[in-house]
C-alpha cells in the first residue's frame, strides 16, 4: 500500500520540492536569473523589458516613405541595419537576400501594433512598391523586371507598416539588377510545365 503523506510530512517536502524545481529550471535555461544563458544576446532571446530598452518604438513623424507609409523615427544607436543582395536564379529571375541586423521578421504580427525591433520589409522596383517580404529570402521573377537596368530596394517596416527611420531617412538598402541577367525559364527546371510540375 502506498505511503500517505501527512501534514507534517508535507511541511518537510515542500521546501525540498521547491529547491528541486528551481534547480531544474536553472539547469534547463542554462543561466541564472541575473545572467542570461550563453548565446541569448546572439540569438536575440532578450526579455521584453530588455527588448523595449534596446529597440524603442520611436516617434511617428509627418514624413513618408515612397509608398505613403509614415516614417517611425528611432535613435541611430538602437536602429537595425539592412543589406540587400540579388543573385540570378538558375531558373528564373533573382533570389534576393535581405540581411537585417538587430531586427526580427514577424510575419504573424503584420498589421498589428508596432513593436520595437520587429516587423517586415517592403520591396520596391524603381521606386514602385512591389511586395511585402516576411523573411530573409524572396524570389523576384524575371517578369517583374523589364529590359535594362533597374533598382530594387527594401525598407524595414514596423508591424503597423510605418517605416523605421533614422534622421528622417528610411532604413533601407538597394541593389541594381539587369533584365538581361534573368534566366526566364531556362535551366534544370525549365521543363516543369511539360511534366505538369
Amino acid at each position: 500500500m502506498p505511503e500517505r503523506t501527512t501534514p507534517a510530512h508535507r511541511g518537510l517536502l515542500a521546501p525540498a520540492v521547491a529547491a528541486a524545481l528551481v534547480g531544474l529550471l536553472a539547469a534547463g535555461c542554462g543561466g541564472t536569473a541575473d545572467a542570461p544563458a550563453d548565446g541569448a544576446a546572439a540569438t536575440g532571446d532578450a526579455t521584453p523589458e530588455a527588448a523595449s530598452d534596446a529597440f524603442p518604438l520611436g516617434e511617428v513623424t509627418g514624413a513618408t516613405a515612397p509608398d505613403g507609409h509614415k516614417l517611425r523615427e528611432i535613435p541611430a544607436d538602437s536602429a537595425p541595419t539592412v543589406e540587400l543582395t540579388a543573385e540570378p536564379d538558375p531558373v528564373d529571375g533573382w533570389n534576393l537576400h535581405i540581411a537585417a541586423e538587430g531586427y526580427e521578421f514577424a510575419p504573424e504580427q503584420a498589421g498589428k501594433e508596432a513593436a520595437g525591433g520587429e516587423g517586415h520589409a517592403h520591396l520596391y522596383i524603381d521606386g514602385e512598391k512591389y511586395a511585402r517580404v516576411y523573411g530573409q529570402w524572396f524570389h523576384l521573377p524575371a517578369e517583374a523586371i523589364g529590359d535594362g537596368e533597374h533598382t530594387v530596394m527594401v525598407t524595414l517596416n514596423a508591424n503597423d507598416h510605418t517605416t523605421w527611420a533614422v534622421d528622417g531617412e528610411a532604413i533601407q538598402a538597394e541593389t541594381d539588377v539587369s533584365g538581361s541577367e534573368a534566366a526566364q525559364g531556362h535551366g534544370d527546371h525549365g521543363d516543369h510545365e511539360e511534366h505538369g510540375g
